[in-house]
């Protein structure tokens, strides 16, 4: 999970090695929670236990807005009908009958794994306790090797930015000569004499700022800013052919057919070792 540092979060229940959680405050008294999870289909009982009961556990703290995400690994699981089709004694059962009690919405409705000569199902899922919190959910092709597609979609929600600011330095046009000379006029004895070494350091730290604040350009920016750039490995031999891994999954996950599933690994091979390569 990454957080952008000019929201206020806070990383909250870390006694459970497969989950992530953060609260993020909203404007008022709101508070969102964010959890991302994951559960081994070789889970053992006790895991499991451990599972659902801190999923038990959180939602009955009632916060005011909740977001839960991540691979559950319960393909036994008929979200259409929010239903089991396990065995009685499956941990399935108990994790849905959570899921209920909770009054959650569950959004992902198509399949989210596909692997050849398996079934598609819904392993990945997207939580929340308000229905109109996600919007335009897509399905997009995996990355790398993975058997999951990528989810993507917009979250509804009002965060509470922080107003604070930082200073960026533009050091490919400091004037580093002129700096040189200005160190070359500091007593630099006579400044740290009869100080402690914390002292020294401390001015030794403001000179030197002082310095490259009077002979680099800078200038202040929001806090969490940041001027979007591509990967150094993405060029146009790339991007098309990660255009055609895209459509030759989409491709795939309508026909479900094996020479589809196959031009689909080609495809994902090919891009794999141009992103590396570029």
């Amino acid at each position: 999970m990454y957080v952008k540092n000019n929201l206020q979060s806070l990383e909250l229940y870390t006694t459970c090695k497969s989950s992530v959680w953060c609260s993020l405050k909203l404007k008022g008294r709101d508070v969102l929670l964010i959890g991302v999870l994951y559960r081994s289909p070789g889970s053992s009982v006790s895991e499991n236990n451990m599972f659902i009961e801190q999923f038990s556990t959180v939602m009955k703290e009632k916060h005011s807005h909740l977001l839960i995400i991540g691979d559950f690994n319960f393909p036994e699981i008929d979200w259409s009908l929010q239903i089991s089709n396990a065995s009685r004694n499956h941990p399935s059962h108990d994790f849905i009958s959570c899921y209920k009690d909770s009054f959650l919405y569950q959004h992902v409705t198509q399949p989210t794994h596909y692997r050849a000569q398996q079934n598609a199902n819904i392993l990945d899922v997207i939580m929340t306790n308000q229905n109109d919190m996600v919007d335009s959910l897509q399905y997009r092709e995996p990355i790398g090797k993975s058997h999951h597609v990528v989810l993507d979609w917009t979250f509804n929600c009002y965060g509470l930015k922080s107003q604070s600011k930082s200073t960026k330095y533009f050091y490919d046009r400091g004037d580093f000569e002129a700096m040189r000379n200005c160190f070359k006029t500091y007593d630099w004895a006579y400044i740290l004499s009869d100080k402690s070494v914390d002292e020294m350091w401390e001015s030794i730290h403001n000179l030197v700022r002082a310095t490259v604040d009077k002979f680099v350009p800078h200038r202040s920016i929001k806090a969490g800013h940041r001027a979007r750039r591509k990967p150094v490995w993405m060029n146009e031999r790339v991007m098309c052919k990660l255009k055609t891994k895209g459509k030759s999954f989409q491709r795939y996950k309508e026909t479900r057919d094996g020479k589809d599933y196959l031009e689909f690994v080609k495809s994902r091979n090919a891009a794999k070792i141009d992103s590396k390569s570029g």
